[in-house]
């Protein structure tokens, strides 16, 4: 049984990433067309590294503060950052992108660490499962009909009627329960973390995720508008919300049964696979396989990777690992946008392949040891 405050919260993260994502893949294209393609990819740097950089200092904010309340506060700068857009001042984007990424920050920790102080373990797959429906559902339903709307208006117009979606998910999010952390932890945690080997070896599986994200909201929508038009970015570009819509929710419970450790070794299987084909992508049947593999790759990573989470941590470190697996996705995405900025060729598949294949090297000493086992050397973070 899905706990209310679970079915709440998706449905707030719904309204709130049907905006944002359906905002966000067509941001870099729409640059790219007023012959500004450098700033979309500098708005979404920006974004991703406020989102790093303030992961681990929210947490001791968030844990004093309330989750919900800093989820309630977070969502808000969604709104305004897409209302930017319809502006179009240079300077009052890249400001509201700042705020932006510290309110992800407060919104994706918030959230993190509430889902699983309210699941039970024998179900953090289920429950990250179903958020992660929701969350695919807003966003293919942002991605497919911010394209339409484009058509019909502009990207400014279409900007200012999703820009009042992040309200109505506030809105839902006003109406959850809070939850009371009784040992908040103090900013001194940051550096037991950095600090040790283990968990920096595990959240590379965060890092990773989250490049490939960064090729798919900067890199891709360039390389499918060349290779097969604009108007195939909203349809390829919605496999990465279509696929996980249809089977997180099955992967996530899957994993409560089968492990968490199978899981993620298939996702770094597929996701291998997906950009070998990418390489190969001026082919419009090589493309359009390696973005569904890579979707179906991703689809997989989405519900496990918090479960895993949930698994390895306690009441006392959940917020620490929390900041620190937001810390790397942030810098993942960061890390593919700013090499998508300098090469803009295919040679990117390669270079995330490489990262890729390092990541899992490290990861493989992890994945053979017993959960038990790492929860306890995570202990002390």
């Amino acid at each position: 049984m899905i706990n209310k405050n679970v079915k709440i919260l998706s449905l707030a993260f719904l309204f709130i990433f049907l905006a944002y994502d359906g905002v966000q893949q067509y941001t870099t294209a729409f640059f790219s067309d007023l012959g500004m393609v450098e700033m979309g990819f500098r708005v979404l740097l920006i974004v991703y590294l406020f989102f790093a950089f303030f992961s681990p200092l929210v947490v001791p904010l968030a844990s004093r503060f309330g989750l919900k309340r800093a989820m309630v506060f977070g969502s808000f700068f969604y709104a305004l950052f897409i209302f930017s857009l319809v502006f179009g001042q240079e300077l009052l984007i890249y400001f509201s992108a700042s705020l932006l990424g510290i309110a992800a920050a407060l919104l994706w920790v918030g959230q993190q660490s509430y889902l699983i102080r309210l699941s039970d373990k024998r179900f953090y797959g289920k429950n990250s499962g179903f958020l992660t429906l929701f969350f695919h559902l807003g966003a293919t339903i942002g991605v497919l009909s911010f394209g339409v709307l484009t058509k019909f208006f502009n990207f400014e117009g279409a900007s200012l009627l999703f820009g009042f979606f992040p309200l109505l998910g506030m809105f839902f999010l006003l109406r959850i329960d809070e939850v009371k952390i009784l040992n908040p932890p103090s900013f001194g945690f940051f550096k037991k973390i950095i600090t040790n080997i283990q968990a920096l070896r595990i959240f590379s599986i965060w890092f990773v995720s989250m490049f490939v994200l960064g090729l798919i909201i900067g890199f891709l929508p360039l390389e499918i508008k060349e290779v097969l038009g604009t108007p195939h970015i909203g349809v390829l570009g919605s496999l990465f919300f279509v696929i996980p819509l249809i089977l997180s929710y099955f992967w996530g419970n899957l994993s409560d049964k089968i492990g968490r450790n199978p899981m993620i070794f298939i996702f770094y299987i597929l996701a291998g696979f997906s950009l070998i084909l990418l390489f190969f992508s001026r082919q419009p049947l090589f493309l359009i396989s390696g973005v569904f593999i890579l979707a179906l790759s991703y689809s997989i990573i989405r519900p496990v990777a918090p479960a895993f989470l949930g698994d390895i941590s306690t009441k006392d470190n959940l917020e620490s690992l929390t900041a620190l697996s937001f810390m790397a996705s942030s810098s993942g995405v960061l890390s593919s946008l700013f090499i998508s900025l300098i090469l803009q060729t295919k040679m990117i598949y390669l270079v995330s392949l490489g990262i890729l294949f390092t990541s899992l090297l490290i990861l493989i000493p992890v994945l053979k040891s017993d959960i038990n086992h790492i929860r306890k050397n995570l202990e002390d973070v």
